[in-house]
């Protein structure tokens, strides 16, 4: 049976998916905000002239970001290397290891093994979405949910507003795609222990670590945490049945991902960026305002002015935001028995995965673990929809309370939004306006964007009244429901429950659909091969042993912003990264200017906001920047790029001396001198000296992960154990019979 529900879910997910992502499933797009740059930064107006505002610049780290960066992971390994160093920025730092990159994605390393740069780079995000429904569907058939209501909600969590959002970050999606098929194999050794449950779980965590990064792997801790309690509760003999199995597939999991996980955490022990300090006093709101789940339009959206804001946050309701139906079903599932008995846990567990994150949306902890976390919560919310559903429809008498106030709140909501949007708001915009030009100065996620300001002022009416598509399907959709409340014999209508969930899925997908970046893969194409700034840089520096320091007002004035050095493959000082080993760029002034002779062999520098051209400047000392002697020495030295993590010197003879090496100091280079082994030091601020012996002519430097061989021993011990535990498990199996204590 549920064969045919999977046939019926691909069939509908392929109409879909052509819907939402049309030609990027054939590589005449690219899923990525490529208007950001000519519509968002002066230099690189030339890709697009005419464009003026962006499509959705909630993205832009798409663009700055997440694709040069997959171009350099792509590219290296189809070159057979594993990209484990970024040498273009912060004069070198750690690459796969950095926390948003999503490189040991399995998903994404199938794309790259099989296919060209722009389908690869698309379908990763559409074999990551496609596992996300798939899991789900899974997961309410496991619990004999309906066939139609398990379809359409899987559909409903697959094009959640959350993963819409979570587009800027791939280790999301890419890890939370695992969970539904972690909590399929704990819930089966819970009703019965069988041999393939633990190797299944070990398997999902490793997919989760392999995928995320060292936030999101904080997230297993959470929902490990709210299975049991709400599958063990306060029954000992759960506890003793379930916590072993749970931690025992935890630590399998982990040490499978140890070759990953490793540098991971040696990074995160050597970030030098300071988190959790900018929460605002009313970020600890966030958990009430994330209750505008149930209509997200009402603080505004990416098109317009943003509520959220005034929480530190962005698009709050659509964090939760499964469809209007959807939310208030789920309320009904929290507060009803949900059936069966071996439902009972699962309900709990819903309902734990629910309040963890508002209780770390109330919290401090919200400066950690951030509101990402809600993909655990639109998971539990899912499964109550779920059961929601079910009991609406198994009632036989009229629900007028849940009928009556739902159909008031509708006609109040949409009457106050329409008074807000068009009788208020014109009033009020210019003080409105005026607020948002003071707090522009201090705003370090978006430079200063005068045209995408001024429309999203304007646009707010368009946002949150019936103008908006989504508007009426979401009041549509909240109506139906107060009908089916009112009117069993409604209820009784065979069409009557698809068309209620096609109605609480279609303002989700439209949503889904414009938020989706989806940009022309010739603007790409252009972007590639760079404006007059770009080629005017790379030609002096692409591919050569040479770096970079740009000077601008903000971001979006520089020539390479962020990660674009990835694109000219320049050397920079600059960066971008959410972990940041002491480099160049974080000293002082007074350091940089003290350092200047070892800090880049050129200057890019804008002095006003929105200049097309900056000024170019050589340094005056002699040679390049990154090898120098500390001691007059005539030894000539030729640098030869080999890869991302390997450098080769060539030295003139000469009397033993010591050389600086001025990239980012980091634990995992080894130097060779003809074959033989030589130190490496920290040397002030964050260089590396090197002594070479007087015969030494030819340097090799090379860079591996400090504790990956460690990590690769730990994952072969991870396979024994594993094989350990399937053959335990599968002995139990045999033995114990079936049973669920503590229900």
């Amino acid at each position: 049976m549920t064969r045919r529900y999977l046939a019926c879910f691909f069939l509908v997910e392929l109409v879909l998916s052509l819907a939402i992502y049309r030609d990027a499933l054939w590589g005449e797009s690219l899923l990525a905000p490529l208007d950001c740059g000519p519509t968002l930064m002066p230099k690189f107006r030339f890709a697009a002239p005419a464009a003026k505002v962006p499509a959705n610049h909630y993205t832009v780290d798409l663009f700055t970001y997440d694709l040069p960066i997959q171009h350099t992971v792509y590219h290296a390994y189809h070159r057979g290397e594993i990209p484990w160093w970024d040498p273009y920025t912060y004069g070198g730092r750690p690459l796969l290891a950095d926390t948003p990159v999503n490189g040991s994605d399995p998903l994404r390393l199938l794309c790259y093994a099989v296919l060209p740069f722009e389908l690869a780079y698309n379908w990763c995000r559409v074999a990551q979405s496609l596992l996300t429904g798939v899991g789900m569907l899974l997961l309410l058939r496991r619990w004999q949910v309906g066939g139609t209501i398990a379809v359409l909600l899987a559909l409903a969590y697959q094009f959640s507003s959350f993963y819409a959002l979570q587009i800027l970050m791939p280790t999301v999606q890419g890890s939370l795609a695992f969970y539904p098929f972690l909590w399929l194999a704990w819930d089966a050794w819970w009703r019965k222990p069988n041999a393939w449950s633990c190797p299944a779980a070990a398997l999902a965590v490793a997919g989760v670590f392999y995928a995320g990064n060292p936030q999101s792997h904080t997230y297993v801790v959470l929902f490990a945490l709210a299975f049991l309690l709400g599958y063990a509760r306060r029954s000992f003999e759960a506890w003793r049945k379930l916590l072993p199995v749970v931690a025992v597939t935890g630590i399998l999991g982990a040490m499978l991902a140890a070759p990953v996980l490793a540098p991971q955490i040696e990074l995160l022990a050597r970030n030098v960026r300071p988190v959790g300090s900018d929460l605002k006093p009313l970020s600890l709101l966030s958990g009430v305002a994330s209750l505008s789940a149930v209509f997200p339009w009402a603080l505004g959206t990416f098109r317009s002015l943003d509520l959220s804001k005034l929480f530190g946050q962005t698009a709050l309701g659509f964090c939760l935001h499964l469809g209007s139906v959807a939310a208030v079903l789920a309320m009904l599932g929290a507060r009803r028995d949900p059936g069966p008995s071996e439902r009972r846990p699962v309900r709990r567990t819903a309902l734990w995965l629910v309040a963890i994150y508002f209780l770390v949306l109330s919290t401090p902890l919200l400066a950690f673990l951030y509101a990402r976390l809600a993909g655990l919560a639109v998971m539990g919310l899912a499964v109550l929809a779920a059961f929601g559903v079910e009991h609406l429809w198994n009632q036989a008498k009229p629900l007028p309370r849940l009928g009556w106030t739902l159909a008031g709140l509708i006609v109040a909501g949409v009457l106050v939004l329409h008074v807000t949007a068009f009788l208020v708001y014109p009033k009020a915009l210019p003080a409105v306006r005026r607020s948002v030009e003071r707090q522009l100065p201090s705003n370090r996620s978006l430079d200063h964007s005068p045209a995408l300001r001024e429309f999203q002022l304007g646009n707010l009416p368009n946002e949150i009244t019936f103008k908006n598509p989504e508007v009426v399907l979401a009041s549509l959709s909240l109506a139906f429901l107060a009908v089916v409340c009112l009117s069993p014999a409604v209820r009784q209508h065979r069409l009557a429950l698809p068309c209620l969930l096609i109605l609480n899925l279609l303002p989700a997908l439209l949503f889904y659909h414009r938020f989706i970046p989806n940009q022309p893969v010739a603007l790409w194409h252009r972007l590639q091969a760079g404006g007059p700034e770009q080629q005017r840089v790379a030609k002096l520096m692409a591919d050569k042993p040479v770096r970079l320091y740009e000077i601008a007002p903000g971001m979006h004035d520089m020539a390479l912003p962020h990660q674009w050095a990835h694109v000219y493959r320049v050397r920079m000082v600059n960066g971008y990264s959410s972990l940041q080993p002491r480099s160049m760029l974080l000293l002082s002034a007074e350091d940089k200017d003290r350092y200047r002779h070892q800090l880049a062999d050129y200057t890019y520098e804008t002095t006003k906001r929105g200049q097309a051209r900056g000024n170019l400047s050589t340094n005056a000392a002699p040679g390049t920047v990154l090898f120098q002697w500390v001691q007059p020495v005539l030894r000539s030295i030729e640098v030869q790029l080999i890869s991302l993590c390997e450098l080769r010197l060539t030295i003139a003879p000469g009397p033993a001396a010591t050389l600086l090496w001025t990239d980012t100091y980091y634990p995992g280079w080894r130097a060779l001198a003809d074959a033989q082994p030589l130190a490496l030091k920290l040397a002030p601020p964050c260089f590396t000296s090197i002594e070479i012996p007087s015969g030494a002519q030819t340097i090799v430097l090379r860079y591996e992960p400090t504790y990956f061989r460690l990590g690769l021993a730990l994952a072969v011990v991870g396979l024994v154990g594993l094989l350990g535990v399937t053959l335990l498990a599968r002995r139990k199996a045999t033995t114990e019979p079936s049973s669920s204590p503590g229900s």
